[in-house]
């Protein structure tokens, strides 16, 4: 399993996860250091022909009061790394991190 952020980690996060809407983004450097910041993100993260990032941007329910988060590739890794390296033991760890 290749874990990084695509737009088939979005969708993929959009029909097995609950508890907050997910979707693909794309941002210049610096929105990226903004949001996501993350020290190295010159990684799975950046795509060079275009000159822009991308993250998971993750949008709680109104009643949770709670930022949208941004994900990077690095973020999804140590999920899966912690996890028991199945489907289900990443979605459950991506749970248990990423919920409020």
């Amino acid at each position: 399993m290749k874990v990084m952020v695509s737009k088939v980690m979005a969708r993929f996060l959009r029909e097995n996860v609950n508890f907050c809407r997910v979707s693909y983004c794309e941002m210049t450097f610096r929105d990226y250091m903004i949001y996501v910041g993350n020290e190295c993100p010159y990684g799975n993260d950046y795509i060079p022909k275009y000159g822009i990032y991308k993250a998971l941007r993750l949008a709680y329910p109104d009643g949770c009061y709670a930022c949208p988060r941004f994900i990077s590739t690095r973020d999804l890794n140590r999920v899966f790394l912690h996890s028991d390296r199945t489907l289900d033991g990443f979605l459950e760890e991506f749970r248990k991190e990423f919920s409020i």
